[in-house]
């Protein structure tokens, strides 16, 4: 590939964890493989810990630090995680590890293996394999291609105190987006979605999206970026249509349309600091005053144009999988009780 370079050229190391099978114990350190990088995140809930003596014999092998990128090696190939924490409590098996000891060196890095590009690298190598694996020294010479070899100009921009991509400027999200936090829960209010309830109510939390309940008239009609004020703070997702937040919910609705998707991403990699002595929260001031390294109006334009689709796609998906989960709690209580059976021909095909 033109203009590209390899992983070893462009990181500081690649290297991966150990290949031994440390025995487990009840308590000690996590050990984390390629089952546990799912959808960028770490999934911890999925492993066994170590002894004090395996731990740091990996660690002295396969140390990982901040801004390191964990990639899944066997299975899920090409599963991605970029590390933003200072203290690393597990050790890694079978995980390949992208070292650039530079934050914005790993984040350009980490975008790039989501590129086509990277995926079809990936999927090229792995096409006709009977056992999902990239090797260490596939991961060394990765074909990467720095934004300089694409094309790019960088600049030097004084505030940030580091070159960026030429055209870019450095903004306060306050300045290219309405920033705002919920209110009281609505007085028309649902548990369930019915048909005169059917806006959505979010409020801070994980579980189910922060999904609260149900309402019959929207506050933020236009695409925004929630941002948890409270408990988790900083959890952050993107809501496509009409809805109420509550609760002091955080709610970035960007001035631009169409644009959503960026701050939906960019948001997800800022570190948020925390105010409140006792009840630790995230404020509208806070959010407002965050700097936003932001791309000329032709950029944001081809961003929104290639991510619109799978947006799109992520949400019928979405609408997909609430309706068979609704109906497989409509169909599991009467299959229970035997109100209804399976027939021995659709059995036979299950």
């Amino acid at each position: 590939m033109k203009n590209n370079i390899t992983a070893t050229q462009y990181c500081k190391k690649v290297f991966d964890g150990t290949h031994e099978t440390p025995k487990p114990v009840k308590d000690g350190y996590p050990l984390v493989t390629s089952k546990n990088i799912v959808g960028g995140k770490l999934n911890l809930n999925d492993i066994y810990n170590i002894s004090k003596e395996d731990y740091f014999s990996i660690q002295k092998r396969s140390s990982v630090s901040q801004w390191d990128i964990l990639f899944s090696m066997i299975g899920s190939v090409g599963e991605i995680y970029l590390e933003k924490n200072i203290d690393i409590p597990y050790a890694i098996k079978n995980v390949g590890v992208f070292s650039c000891q530079d934050e914005y060196k790993s984040k350009w890095l980490y975008y790039y293996f989501k590129s086509p590009e990277a995926r079809k690298f990936i999927s090229n190598f792995l096409n006709g394999a009977v056992q999902k694996f990239l090797p260490l020294g596939t991961l060394r010479n990765f074909p990467v291609k720095p934004y300089k070899s694409s094309g790019g100009k960088m600049v030097w921009n004084e505030e940030l105190k580091r070159e960026v991509p030429e055209g870019w400027e450095v903004k306060k999200i306050g300045e290219v987006a309405t920033v705002r936090a919920g209110g009281d829960k609505p007085k028309r209010f649902s548990l369930e979605k019915t048909e005169n309830c059917s806006i959505p109510i979010f409020s801070n939390g994980i579980t189910n999206a922060g999904l609260y309940g149900f309402t019959n008239k929207a506050v933020i009609n236009s695409q925004s970026v929630t941002i948890s004020a409270w408990g988790t703070i900083g959890y952050s997702i993107l809501r496509n249509k009409p809805f109420v937040p509550i609760i002091r919910l955080i709610v970035v609705t960007p001035n631009v349309s169409g644009t959503v998707k960026f701050f939906d991403e960019y948001i997800k990699n800022l570190e948020f600091e925390k105010s409140g002595s006792v009840q630790q929260q995230l404020t509208v001031p806070q959010v407002s005053n965050l700097t936003i390294l932001h791309p000329p109006a032709a950029i944001l334009k081809k961003f929104e144009t290639t991510t619109s689709p799978i947006v799109k796609e992520i949400d019928i998906l979405k609408e997909q999988n609430l309706k068979l989960s609704t109906l497989r709690d409509w169909l599991l209580p009467m299959l229970m009780n035997g109100q209804v059976r399976v027939e021995e021909k659709i059995k036979e095909c299950i």
